[in-house]
Formats: structure tokens, C-alpha cells, sequence
């Protein structure tokens, strides 16, 4: 058997910096040429350890990448929507409703509005004048979505309070 020249921790760092940078297909391309590259030299706990390695530098990575990349703000919005999951959150932003993520891909779909990705942190995003949320309510309740609406408590500063201040279902609708 052939002496490697690097360690699985080695090739699963060098595996999970390929995922970070390439398409999908571009991955498993690499990938499988890696895995051919290493099982020739025949040992098979090799390719499984820098594996391991290579998940295990992903998922820290989108550990550090969830903690650092939060600014207050998103930490509000983060926070109000582990407290209502299956709603979708209207998040009030000066003069607008804005929805990020998920979310976002739900409210451009269903609104027929724009979904962007903000510069700084590559979020998804979409929104709407507050004035128009008469129009665009109804619309987001008849597609069957429960809906948060999320306020600014308090005058404009450099963070502002909010808070859920109204949560509307198909249900409340139709009463």
C-alpha cells in the first residue's frame, strides 16, 4: 500500500471547501473524482474518515455563518418566528412590510412581487408599502397562509422594538 501524502482531516476540509464554492453538480463531480483518487490506493476507512471530517467542517461553518451574519435586526425576526413557525412574518421596516427568507419566497409568489437578496448577508427578501397591506393581505390569506404582523414598538432608532401585533388566519377572515 501506497504512503498518502495527506490526512482524512486534510481531504475533508479540502471536500467541504468544494461544496462551499461550487455548484451542486460541480461538487459531486469532484467528489467522485477525490473518492476514485483514494479508494485506488485501497483503504477504505481513509475515504470515510474524510467524510466525516468534511461534514463536520460544513456543519461548524454553518454554525459560525448563523451566529456571526445576524444583525439585530434579523436576531428580532429569527426570534419572533421560532415563536410562530407555520405563520408567515410581515416584518415592519420603516415604510415597509418585509418577509425574508422563506417567507420571502412565499410572499413574491403568491403577491406577484420581486424577490431580492440583500447585499450584505445574501438574504432573500421581498416587501410591499405599508399602504398597500390592504391589498396585499387578503391576497396572502386566501392563498391559506397564517399570517404575523410584526410592528415597530417604538420611534426609529439604530435598533428598533417590535412585536407580533396581530396574527391573522383564513379563519379570522371569514368570520
Amino acid at each position: 500500500m501506497k504512503t498518502k501524502s495527506f490526512t482524512s482531516q486534510q481531504v475533508g476540509e479540502w471536500l467541504a471547501s468544494f461544496y462551499q464554492f461550487n455548484t451542486k453538480d460541480e461538487y459531486q463531480n469532484k467528489l467522485q473524482a477525490v473518492r476514485c483518487m483514494f479508494d485506488a490506493e485501497g483503504d477504505p476507512d481513509f475515504w470515510e474518515e474524510a467524510c466525516k471530517a468534511a461534514k463536520a467542517k460544513l456543519e461548524a461553518s454553518e454554525r459560525e455563518q448563523k451566529v456571526v451574519a445576524l444583525d439585530p435586526m434579523m436576531k428580532q425576526f429569527h426570534d419572533l418566528k421560532e415563536k410562530h413557525p407555520d405563520a408567515l412574518l410581515l416584518f415592519r421596516r420603516g415604510d415597509f412590510y418585509e418577509s425574508y427568507e422563506d417567507d420571502a419566497e412565499k410572499c413574491a409568489k403568491t403577491l406577484g412581487i420581486t424577490l431580492t437578496m440583500s447585499n450584505k448577508d445574501r438574504k432573500k427578501m421581498a416587501g410591499f408599502p405599508c399602504h398597500a397591506i390592504d391589498t396585499y393581505l387578503p391576497k396572502l390569506v386566501r392563498a391559506g397562509y397564517r399570517i404575523a404582523i410584526c410592528d415597530q414598538m417604538e420611534a426609529p432608532k439604530a435598533t428598533v422594538k417590535r412585536g407580533i401585533t396581530e396574527l391573522v388566519t383564513p379563519a379570522v377572515v371569514n368570520q
